[in-house]
Formats: structure tokens, C-alpha cells, sequence
């Protein structure tokens, strides 16, 4: 024994550490050769661990710089059955480990001789086993280049020669089967060549038919379209020919009421005649009147003249007799006062008639617009009868031509009628047209892609031929390498 040595374990901080009780080192042993009280185990060996679990362990042979030793725990316990720690010992050996080398050389020494006498007799096999091989080598190497022709003698009856009967087998078989290739690949080629040729007639054809079917199926879809623009159309026409019907039935009506109000427009219009004639009448004497007035007018100005200059002598008395007046002194002076008076009531003449003559003139002027308007309206009022009588014969031809746009309206309306039934019946036949147009459209649009997926079947097809005279040509020169006779 080398070592001996008692361990506890404690708790701290939820880490497990392992101290050393007693280490019973011997008294001459370096400070490095044993453990002080309460040093701690850098090391949780699996043994030692388990050994805190109440069995007792044995490790493994271990060699370190302590040298060699096999290490082994057991536990003890107080009276009370409670775990105290465990026991270590180290034992020594180095007697095992220098028997173990004296083994290991022994065994070294045997293997050698073993390998070289192997050695010796793996050589001697292979030679035996090579010979025949390499020539099997040479020859499959000649098999390799290409050389069918190549035969195996057989002289063994063992493994290797069952393998070059196999060999020799082998190439017979291989030889056969290139020739076969070679006579398959010629046929290939030749088939091939037939194949692409027909598709590519067929594909020929095949686009042919679908450039035809698409031509026709475009023709039937613009065919349907035309019918179905046709078929609005005449929906469009129908319904016109109806409203036409419609409004000619309606203006037929209405050329009836409008030939009662031509009657009674001209009636109206006969009666307007008179009364323009009595217009023109009472508006010519109001023009004579407004012309006498005019005269009046022009008396009452020169009257309003003839007053001023009285007004304006009246006022040279009424200063003469003022003069005269003064001169006369205090006799004089009831005379003064008269004329003033009399002065006075001439300046208010005076102005009272420049008033009144200003009122004059604008009567005088007021007349004369009067008196040219009211020959203005008698103008109008001649020219206006004129006019009304030109109007009431217009109504009369007007009333002529309603009669005859009536007659025609009514003839109108009838063939309005018959055209609509018409219309209606082509508007149906050319639905019918435009259904039978669609489903032939529809009809050549699946030709035309039945025929462009049978083209792009052939065309495939070509491929594939093409792709197929490749791959035989391309074996044929595979094949060619290989001599089979």
C-alpha cells in the first residue's frame, strides 16, 4: 500500500466538497506527497463519490506523476449507524506495469515473427493467385479496348478458373449482344429517319389544317359578330320602324287638332283684319288731332309772346312813372306807390308767362313727338293690316297643306306597321343566324386546337425521333469501337 487516507464530505452553498481527515503518509514524505488536515480534494473521482454513498469502490489502473497505482473507498460509520467518511488507499503498482512490459515485449516479439512468416506465405499465395489473374488482366484489358475477340484458355478448376470461363462467357455474350446492337442500331436509324420524316408531313399538314381552322374561325367569329352588330341593328330599326309608327300615328293626331286650330287661326285671323282696319282708322284721326294740336300749340306760343312784351312795356311804364314820381316830390308820391304796384304786379307777368311759355313750348314739343308717333303708329297700323291679311291667306294655304300631311301621316303609319312586323321577323331570323354562327365559331376554335395540340404532338414526335437518330448514331459510334470479328 502506498497511500492511506480518510475523506469527509461537507455542504457549502450548495456545492459538495471532499476534506482530508488523516492522510497517513509516511514521516519522511515531501510536503507535496500528502494532504494537511481539512485540504480539500481538487478532484470528484466517480469512485470516491459513490463510495460516500455506502458502497465501496474499486478504480482503475492509473499512472500519474505519483507513478502507478490502483486506488480503492470504503465507508465507515459511527455506533449509530451514521456515515463518518470513507477510507482511501492507493495501492502500488508498479510491479503489475513492469509486468505488463515484459508482456507487451513478448507479445511484440511474437507478432513480428508472426507478420513475416505471414508475410512470406501471402506472398507465395499471391504469386500463385496473381499469375492467372494478371493474364486474366491483359486480356480483359484488351476486352476493354474494344476486342471481342479475345477467348480464355481455361486450365484450373478452381476459383480462378471459374472466373475466366465466366470471363470467357462473359465476352461471348458481350459479342453477341454488340452485334445484336449493331443490327438493332442500323434498323433504329433507318426507322428513325421514317418517323421524323412522316411527322414532320404530318406537323406540315397538321399547320396546314390549324392555320385553315383558325382562318375559318376567325372568319365565323367575326361572321357572328357582324350577325350580332345585324342583329342590333335591326333591333335598333325595329324599334325606330315602331317609334315611327308611333309618332306618325301621334302627328297624325296632331295634324288633325292642329288643322281644327288652323280654322279657327284664320277665323282669328279674318277678325284681327277688321280690327287693324278699325286701328288704322282711329289712329289716322288721332294723328289729325295730334296735327290740329300742334297748331294750337304754336297760337298759344305766340300769344305767350305777345303777353311777355306787354309784360316787359308795363314794367317801362312802371319805371317812367317812378321817375316821374320822384321828381314830383311829397305830390308825387301816391303816384310812386301805384307804380310800384304796378311794377310789381309786372314782374310777376313777367314771370308767370316766361313760366307759362316755357310750358307752351314743351307742349308745343310734346305735341310734335305726339303728332309724329301717332303717324309712326298709323304706319305700323297700315304695314300690320297689310301683314294680317298676307297671314290670314297664309293660314289659308297653311290649313291645305295640314289636310294633305295628314292624308300622308295616316299612309305613314301603315307602312310603319308592316315594316315593323318585318323587322321583327328578320330581327329573329338573324338571331337565329348569330346562334348558329357562334356554335360554328365555336366549333372551328376547338378543329383549330384539336389541330395545334395534334401539331405540337407531332412535333414532339419529331423531336423525338430526331433526338432518337441522335442517340442511335451516337451509339452506333459507341459500338464501333468494339471488334467482334
Amino acid at each position: 500500500m502506498k497511500y492511506l487516507y480518510t475523506l469527509n464530505r461537507t455542504e457549502n452553498g450548495g456545492r459538495t466538497s471532499y476534506l482530508y481527515m488523516v492522510d497517513a503518509a509516511p514521516a519522511d514524505a515531501a510536503e507535496d506527497d500528502f494532504s494537511p488536515l481539512g485540504s480539500v480534494e481538487d478532484n470528484d473521482y466517480p469512485e470516491m463519490v459513490k463510495a460516500f454513498a455506502g458502497t465501496a469502490e474499486y478504480g482503475d489502473l492509473s499512472r500519474d506523476e505519483y507513478g502507478a497505482t490502483v486506488s480503492a473507498y470504503v465507508p465507515f460509520y459511527d455506533r449509530e449507524g451514521r456515515l463518518l467518511g470513507i477510507m482511501g488507499a492507493d495501492l502500488d503498482a508498479t510491479n503489475v506495469y513492469e509486468s505488463m512490459a515484459a508482456s507487451r515485449r513478448m507479445m511484440l516479439i511474437a507478432g513480428a515473427a508472426i507478420l513475416l512468416a505471414s508475410l512470406a506465405l501471402v506472398y507465395a499465395l499471391a504469386k500463385f493467385l496473381t499469375t492467372p489473374l494478371k493474364r486474366l488482366a491483359r486480356e480483359m484489358l484488351r476486352v476493354g479496348d474494344g476486342d471481342l475477340t479475345v477467348a480464355v484458355p481455361v486450365t484450373r478448376r478452381d476459383e480462378i478458373g471459374r472466373l475466366a470461363s465466366a470471363f470467357d462467357s462473359l465476352v461471348s455474350g458481350t459479342r453477341t449482344v454488340i452485334e445484336g446492337i449493331k443490327d438493332g442500331t442500323e434498323r433504329l436509324l433507318t426507322s428513325s429517319s421514317e418517323v421524323s420524316e412522316y411527322s414532320k408531313r404530318t406537323a406540315a399538314a397538321s399547320t396546314d389544317i390549324s392555320d385553315r381552322m383558325r382562318e375559318a374561325a376567325s372568319g365565323a367569329q367575326t361572321q357572328a359578330m357582324q350577325t350580332v352588330e345585324m342583329c342590333r341593328a335591326m333591333e335598333e330599326m325595329t324599334s325606330g320602324v315602331q317609334r315611327i309608327a308611333e309618332s306618325a300615328a301621334e302627328a297624325a293626331e296632331l295634324s288633325a287638332s292642329t288643322t281644327s286650330a288652323a280654322q279657327e287661326g284664320r277665323l282669328s285671323v279674318a277678325g284681327s283684319v277688321e280690327q287693324m282696319n278699325r286701328i288704322t282708322g282711329m289712329t289716322e284721326e288721332m294723328a289729325a288731332a295730334a296735327r290740329r294740336l300742334a297748331v294750337r300749340s304754336e297760337e298759344i306760343g305766340g300769344i305767350s309772346a305777345f303777353m311777355t312784351d306787354i309784360a316787359g312795356q308795363t314794367q317801362l311804364l312802371a319805371l317812367n312813372a317812378a321817375i316821374e314820381a320822384a321828381r314830383a316830390g311829397e305830390h308825387g308820391r301816391g303816384f310812386a306807390v301805384v307804380a310800384e304796384q304796378v311794377r310789381k304786379l309786372a314782374d310777376q307777368s313777367q314771370i308767370s308767362l316766361e313760366a307759362a311759355s316755357r310750358i307752351a313750348g314743351e307742349i308745343r314739343t310734346g305735341t310734335a313727338e305726339l303728332a309724329e308717333i301717332m303717324e309712326q303708329g298709323a304706319a305700323e297700323a297700315r304695314r300690320g293690316r297689310t301683314l294680317v291679311n298676307e297671314a290670314g291667306s297664309a293660314f289659308g294655304e297653311i290649313v291645305a297643306g295640314i289636310a294633305r300631311v295628314s292624308d300622308r301621316l295616316q299612309e305613314i303609319s301603315s307602312s310603319s306597321q308592316e315594316m315593323s312586323a318585318t323587322s321583327e321577323e328578320l330581327a329573329a331570323s338573324v338571331g337565329e343566324l348569330e346562334a348558329i354562327s357562334r356554335t360554328a365559331s365555336e366549333h372551328f376554335r376547338n378543329v383549330a386546337a384539336s389541330s395545334e395540340d395534334q401539331l405540337g404532338s407531332m412535333k414532339e414526335v419529331s423531336l423525338e425521333s430526331e433526338r432518337i437518330s441522335v442517340m442511335a448514331a451516337e451509339l452506333r459510334m459507341l459500338i464501333g469501337r468494339f471488334i467482334t470479328s
